[in-house]
């Protein structure tokens, strides 16, 4: 059911999330052990990532937006544990998920179809935000796409899942969300490198030219999606260098990542203050330091803004916790199991983990709950399905 409402309902994506989290705590009981080397190492990152976050209020001007940002990491927390019970429920539900996938793939087209022939809409939104369902969007059909590739789906799901990674990436034109395109790229070339060893020399170089085709007449082809949107941030890139207007989407981006950069050298160690970006980026503005007009609570890259705010050990605590550790541990696994059919939920934890971290770098999707409930189930169901050294593997 997570994957069908998770960018169109309100707070489904959390209430399902603790939900899961209730059930598996449950399915603990009192049997909390750690089976595994690698659970361990998630539980410290997580750990260590937490406490930076909270270090870093010791310089929070704004305690409150503090707060609720921290409470946005609480799932980290439960991550380990919540692997062990999910196991002890004795199913894969990396094939359960992904069929839900396939569902909302299929959903988020009649959204998005609804949202701008119907009622009219400049971008398809869903219910928070044209990025979120755009970038959501993005993920549902590139998980679909694993899925295809390494027999994640079988039966009339597989033939239904055409139909859905095309609808999701409609309902992610129609969103208009420049962040996430860059992640069927770079997913690409993920998939082109870890298969390099089975793939001929001239089948790469095909595949290749496809998908770089493929980026380059895409705007072409989608013209008033796509096309408007290559050209708009033509148009804002031409415009801030030239100092013309730099309050364009592009524009404002750039300011805030300069204000980012300015608050991190002012505490470059644990940092600003989770949730002060506001606050400072205010104070910035009321002051005449910037020409931003306006700013959206973060800096639109968690990378700056983590860096900024919680400083090097805070930004280096967030990327090895969420990032480097999780990759690592599906990227072990798929190398065991990588041509044969238990491949699948390491293949797709590793694109989730990409996809997210290209998400990062146009947005900050950790100050939103949908995203991070959405990036910690989905790390959740691939990686208690891995077919050996994970907590619901066959060992």
């Amino acid at each position: 059911m997570f994957p069908l409402g998770m960018s169109t309902v309100k707070s489904w994506s959390s209430v399902l999330f603790y939900l899961m989290a209730f059930l598996c705590l449950v399915s603990l009981g009192k049997n909390w052990r750690l089976s595994y080397r690698h659970q361990k190492h998630l539980l410290l990152a997580f750990a260590v990532f937490f406490g930076a976050a909270l270090l870093s209020l010791i310089n929070a001007d704004d305690l409150t937006q503090g707060v609720k940002r921290i409470e946005k990491l609480y799932g980290m927390l439960l991550f380990v544990p919540m692997s062990i019970g999910l196991a002890r429920l004795g199913r894969d539900f990396s094939r359960i998920y992904t069929a839900g996938l396939v569902f909302a793939g299929i959903s988020m087209a009649a959204v998005a179809w609804i949202s701008v022939e119907l009622h009219g809409l400049p971008r398809a939104k869903g219910f928070y935000h044209p990025i979120v369902f755009g970038d959501l969007a993005m993920l549902t059909a590139l998980l679909g796409l694993v899925a295809l590739l390494s027999g994640g789906l079988r039966g009339w799901l597989r033939g239904l899942a055409y139909v859905s990674v095309g609808g999701a990436l409609c309902a992610s034109a129609l969103s208009l969300t420049r962040g996430g395109w860059p992640a069927l790229a770079v997913v690409g070339l993920l998939l082109l490198w870890l298969y390099r060893e089975k793939l001929k020399a001239r089948t790469t170089m095909v595949v290749l030219t496809v998908l770089l085709g493929g980026l380059i007449l895409s705007p072409i082809v989608f013209k008033e999606t796509l096309g408007a949107q290559v050209s708009r941030s033509a148009s804002s890139i031409e415009l801030y260098m030239e100092g013309k207007n730099q309050n364009t989407s592009l524009g404002q981006r750039f300011l805030m990542w300069g204000i980012a950069l300015d608050m991190w050298k002012e505490h470059p160690f644990i940092g600003s203050g989770l949730g002060d970006f506001r606050h400072d980026t205010q104070q910035r503005m009321d002051r005449g330091e910037t020409a931003l007009k306006y700013h959206h609570g973060h800096a639109h890259n968690i990378f700056l803004e983590y860096l900024a705010t919680t400083g090097i050990f805070g930004v280096l605590a967030m990327a090895t916790s969420l990032f480097i550790v999780p990759f690592r541990i599906y990227y072990r696994n798929w190398r065991q199991f990588r041509f044969s059919g238990e491949a699948f939920p390491a293949l797709a934890g590793m694109v989730t983990v990409v996809a997210f971290l290209v998400f990062g770098l146009s947005e900050g999707w950790l100050a939103r709950s949908v995203f991070v409930m959405t990036y910690l189930m989905s790390l959740l169901v691939f990686y208690t399905a891995l077919p050996e050294g994970g907590p619901g593997g066959k060992s």
